[in-house]
């Protein structure tokens, strides 16, 4: 998602990481699992939308106006997010499985967006830019509405 690069390079670092050390740690009977956890109800998402009317406060309003769509759509995902995170305890569930499970899964998709997410990387870049451009769409006009509808 736009404004999000680097939290997207350390999620795909992660997932490179552990697939590697999987790699290397199976002539040693070591089994190596990733917990991929999507939207997961917490305050990063209240967070979030601090840091997001900080941004919109403290730059230039030229800035602020050039990077609109961004914001609007960052302030949408927030939003989605906030709606419709999982429990904390499903993401500790998937762990205790993976640490306990005499064959543990290579990557437990832990909740609805981390699944689709997980699929999405079989499809054709075109189609999966597609699938992701209407998303963004969505946030955007989420974020849009209510960034209309907070008092001036």
């Amino acid at each position: 998602m736009a404004m999000f690069a680097p939290y997207s390079a350390g999620k795909h670092a992660i997932e490179g990481f552990t697939q590697a050390l999987r790699f290397e740690m199976e002539d040693f009977g070591v089994r190596v699992a990733c917990v991929e956890p999507g939207e997961v109800q917490s305050a990063i998402w209240a967070k979030g939308d601090d840091l997001l009317a900080d941004i919109e406060r403290d730059l230039p309003a030229d800035v602020v106006a050039r990077y609109r769509r961004q914001v609007d759509m960052v302030g949408g995902f927030l939003a989605d997010g906030a709606a419709h995170g999982i429990p904390a305890s499903r993401v500790a569930k998937a762990v205790h499985h993976a640490l306990t499970a005499s064959r543990p899964r290579h990557r437990y998709l832990v909740g609805p967006d981390a699944k689709l997410t997980g699929m999405a990387g079989y499809l054709p870049d075109k189609v999966r830019a597609r699938t992701l451009a209407l998303y963004a769409k969505r946030w955007e006009r989420s974020g849009r509405k209510m960034r209309a509808a907070r008092p001036s």
